[in-house]
C-alpha cells in the first residue's frame, strides 16, 4: 500500500519475527531458521530504538535551543537528522547535506549545522572519525 505510514507497536517485534521465521524455515533447518529469525529481529528492533530515541532527543533539543522553529517543521529536521546519521559515517559531506536541505526544504542552515554538532555528526576535518556523543 503506497504511502502507508508504518507504526511501531507492541506487536511489531512479534510480527517481524514471525515473518522472518516464514522466510527462513522452508530454506534451512528449523533450529537454524528460528535462531536466524531471532537474531534478525533483535537487530531490527535495535534500529527502531536508535532512530526513535534520536527523534525524541531532537524534539526536546529543538524546543529548548530553537523555540522559534515551528513544530510543523520538526519532521523535516528529523529527515535531515536520519539522513545525516546514515550518510555521514559513510563519508558524506556534512556541508553538502546542510546545503541540500536548506535549498530543497527551506530549513535554516544554522539550525541544521547545530543539529550535527549536537548529535556529534559534524566533522572538523575531512576523513576524521565521527563521534556520536548523544
Amino acid at each position: 500500500m503506497p504511502g502507508r505510514k508504518r507504526v511501531y507497536t507492541s506487536t511489531s517485534p512479534l510480527r517481524h519475527k514471525a515473518k522472518m521465521e516464514r522466510v527462513f524455515l522452508g530454506k534451512v533447518t528449523e533450529p537454524t531458521g528460528v535462531a536466524l529469525a531471532t537474531a534478525i529481529n533483535a537487530e531490527w528492533e535495535r534500529g527502531f530504538g536508535t532512530y526513535k530515541e534520536a527523534y525524541r532527543k531532537l524534539k526536546e533539543w529543538l524546543a529548548q535551543a530553537h523555540p522559534d522553529v515551528p513544530r510543523g517543521l520538526y519532521g523535516l529536521y528529523r529527515s535531515f537528522l536520519f539522513k545525516a546519521m546514515k550518510e555521514i559515517p559513510s563519508g558524506a559531506d556534512p556541508q553538502g547535506l546542510i546545503n541540500e536541505f536548506a535549498s530543497k526544504c527551506g530549513l535554516d542552515p544554522n539550525v541544521l549545522a547545530a543539529i550535527l554538532e549536537y548529535f556529534g555528526l559534524a566533522q572538523v576535518k575531512s576523513g576524521e572519525e565521527v563521534s556520536k556523543s548523544h
